[in-house]
């Protein structure tokens, strides 16, 4: 079973970047290391951040909801949606 982003072929081809960079980088010693650290963080971070967009859903309005996992009930119009769900406090 694969996830929605998996099939995307702007992931895909980010993985292949991924790859790509690390090539690269086993060429970048000494004074460049710095540089290749950054070249491996930042093509990690790409298909992350393609993932991570695809990962999120948008709500009845077209809206991008931050925590996808909550369903945006149709009915439900009141802001009471946290109530009783607050910390306890020690005091």
């Amino acid at each position: 079973m694969q996830f929605g982003h998996e099939q995307l072929d702007v992931y895909r081809v980010s993985i292949r970047y991924v790859a790509w960079a690390y090539k690269l980088a086993k060429r970048l010693q000494g004074v460049d290391r710095h540089a290749r650290d950054q070249l491996l963080r930042g093509s990690q971070s790409i298909p992350l951040n393609i993932a991570e967009g695809n990962g999120r859903g948008t709500n009845r309005n077209g809206e991008v909801r931050e925590n996808p996992g909550r369903y945006d009930y149709p009915d439900n119009d009141n802001d009471n949606d946290t109530e009783g769900n607050a910390p306890c406090s020690a005091s």
